[in-house]
């Protein structure tokens, strides 16, 4: 009853689930409720069972969500899952939910009886995979083009990583070595042993590298080429920096007419008026009628007096 998560409802139920066994009185009534009770009981467990079926899949679906997990926990290789084949398995049945339980079981165990050593482990993977990341800005052209110091940033960084990634280096393999000594087995990281492992992630990571190193000198000698055969392509010149537009202090408006300005003359001064006249009088030389003087030819008036001194007073002359 307990098991069905059921609780006696009758007084024969509270009789038959009783500890005193002498208290249940074998009547032919209490056979018959017994013989109906069990009856039930077995219509439930086979509804239950056919509903665990049905919900099979989705109940080892999920305990096989949970095996991954571990096995990522645990650093398994590709063929240390691959062993486990009931993973694969489509048949959804009882059998298969019990052998995904064991290997749960079993690879949960394995964790927790080395949980430090793994999560030692996943710190150096953490900073391995920030040192990659950091590697592949360093090779994008388009860093130099920030500011801020984000480059001294990147560099400081790197170099603590590197102080970091050499620290746990150290620890986990002496670690490990101990681990491996008691044990008497090896300690695998996805596979491998963990020192054949570090070293592998950094032989990759130098092949990446003189892979990039190649690549960068083939484009340039296929452009030395290229342009060896057509002639160097002119590049762009830097554009200067454009200093801000011109402003004239008065801008005339389109269609706008203009005004002519009219200088007001200063009225003539009486001694020049007269000074003037006996300048004009002695340059012409002639009389009322128009003819010509008797007597010897004018001379001009050459004195200081008669001349205009400034620019003003030229002007004045003219005016009138």
């Amino acid at each position: 009853m307990a098991e069905l998560e059921h609780s006696p409802d009758t007084s024969f139920e509270r009789d038959v689930v009783c500890e005193d066994e002498e208290a249940f009185c074998l009547s032919t009534d209490n056979i018959a409720n017994l013989q109906s009770l069990l009856q039930q009981l077995k219509l439930e467990v086979e509804r239950l069972e056919e509903l665990k079926l049905q919900n099979m899949k989705s109940v080892v679906q999920a305990i096989r969500a949970e095996l991954a997990e571990y096995w990522d926990k645990c650093f398994y290789s590709q063929q240390q899952r691959d062993a486990f084949s009931a993973y694969y398995d489509e048949d959804y049945t009882e059998a298969l939910l019990q052998l995904h339980d064991t290997e749960v079981g079993k690879v949960k165990s394995h964790y927790e009886a080395h949980k430090e050593l793994f999560e030692a482990v996943q710190k150096w993977e953490e900073n391995w995979k920030l040192f990659l990341e950091l590697e592949r800005k360093t090779a994008d052209p388009s860093r130099f083009a920030n500011r801020g110091g984000s480059l001294l940033k990147e560099e400081k960084q790197r170099a603590k990583l590197q102080k970091t990634l050499s620290k746990l280096q150290e620890e986990l393999e002496s670690r490990i070595q101990a681990w491996e000594q008691e044990r008497e087995e090896p300690f695998l990281v996805k596979g491998q042993q963990f020192m054949e492992y570090v070293t592998e992630q950094w032989q990759l990571y130098h092949m990446e590298k003189e892979k990039e190193k190649q690549e960068r000198h083939l484009k340039k000698s296929r452009q030395i080429e290229t342009e060896m055969m057509y002639g160097s392509t002119p590049r762009t010149p830097i554009k200067r920096r454009l200093l801000g537009p011109h402003t004239p202090g008065k801008v005339r408006k389109l269609g706008q007419a203009r005004t002519p300005i009219r200088v007001a003359a200063k009225p003539p001064r009486p001694r020049l008026r007269e000074r003037n006249k006996e300048n004009q009088s002695q340059l012409n030389g002639t009389t009322l009628s128009g003819g010509c003087s008797p007597a010897a030819p004018a001379q001009r008036n050459h004195s200081v007096n008669s001349v205009a001194s400034t620019y003003s007073e030229f002007a004045v002359i003219h005016l009138f």
